[in-house]
């Protein structure tokens, strides 16, 4: 019989965290019997109906009561060896492991943590989105911890005591390379949800000063709470600007239009659509010291990297890419190269032998 992993997602929206669950459950569906255990909504439950446990109830604004409910429903099941695999909300199911409840528990750092080595996330600490300082007080008490940077890996040794970490990159397939051409106008995307801590108004307004200097056109591809004030932002210019509505799979459908995608977050994860444009072969732009920004982009030598949040280091960038875009295309080609430490082997396959060692 197959060993049981128990997903813990109590609170799944559509964000980098819900494309790396759904990558980890199709590889690991084949060596194990891989539950999801979520308050998630009807559309997503029938996706993993015959693989979904579910909570007893669902709180749209409570994300804590989903938790509790989540990591009760895993307490109260009857598997004296279950493993359970944490990818957000950690808090409760780490307070039930503290506690004495007894399952192997593995945990992902999906969001960004509290990194004695990155003083340029760090100050947005207490900003929505941000994983909890004294919650990752807490990581020592989980079996396996996988994080994806090494300055994660020291930081937690070193300031919370995780003895058990391991860094584990995300999975980028990798595809063929499709070398982009010039032309006379560039499309310049954003692609991301709508949220402060992606800061797509900094994207767009910096993109209205771009407009005449340069032949572009932009696209802001997504969803989000901000996603009225971007529309304001931009009524006066339909012409240049364009809001696209939010699909699952966008590089799928706009990675030949793409000429260069922009990522403008304050603080991030890997992040994926960095990874993703990148094994399509899309030159990018992305603040420095952001997450991974400066491994997938070798340091600018792959890439773009700006000063975070400094309007004149990303409008430079910006010009830097489209006035001299065979540049741009040369980038992308190393970016793309660069990609190998991303493989199946060195992440999925990584991955898997880490979990077996808790049986």
């Amino acid at each position: 019989m197959k060993q049981k992993i128990y997903f813990y997602y109590p609170n799944i929206v559509n964000d980098g965290i819900k494309k790396t669950f759904k990558i980890y459950y199709n590889y690991l569906k084949k060596n194990y019997n891989v539950v999801l255990v979520s308050s998630l909504d009807t559309k997503l439950a029938k996706e993993y109906k015959k693989n979904y446990v579910s909570s007893f109830l669902r709180f749209k604004n409570f994300k804590i009561l989903n938790s509790i409910l989540c990591a009760l429903k895993i307490i109260l099941l009857r598997d004296k060896n279950k493993i359970v695999f944490s990818l957000d909300d950690h808090l409760i199911i780490l307070i039930f492991r503290l506690i004495g409840f007894n399952f192997k528990l593995a945990l992902r750092t999906a969001n960004p943590i509290y990194n004695i080595y990155n003083k340029d996330e760090i100050r947005f600490l207490k900003n929505k989105g941000f994983t909890n300082k004294y919650e990752t007080y807490l990581y020592k008490y989980a079996d396996l911890v996988i994080t994806y940077s090494k300055q994660n890996v020291l930081s937690l040794k070193k300031k919370f005591k995780v003895k058990n970490v391991h860094l584990i990159y995300n999975f980028f397939e990798k595809h063929n390379f499709k070398k982009k051409i010039k032309k006379k106008t560039y499309n310049i995307f954003f692609i991301g949800r709508f949220v402060d801590s992606k800061d797509p108004v900094f994207f767009i307004k910096n993109m209205l000063k771009l407009i005449g200097k340069i032949n572009i056109k932009v696209y802001l591809l997504g969803e989000g709470i901000l996603k009225d004030e971007l529309e304001n932002i931009s009524k006066r210019f339909k012409k240049n600007i364009k809001i696209l509505k939010f699909i699952k799979k966008p590089f799928d459908r706009y990675k030949n239009k793409i000429d260069l995608l922009c990522v403008t977050s304050k603080f991030d994860g890997t992040p994926n659509v960095l990874g993703e444009a990148i094994s399509k072969s899309i030159p990018c732009l992305a603040p420095k010291n952001v997450g991974l920004a400066n491994i997938l982009l070798n340091n600018g030598k792959s890439g773009y990297l700006y000063k975070q949040n400094n309007d004149e280091s990303f409008q430079l960038n910006v010009l830097s890419a489209i006035k001299n875009y065979s540049n741009a295309i040369r980038k992308s080609k190393i970016a793309f190269n660069g990609l190998n430490k991303f493989s199946k082997k060195n992440t999925l396959q990584k991955l898997d032998a880490l979990i077996k060692k808790l049986n």
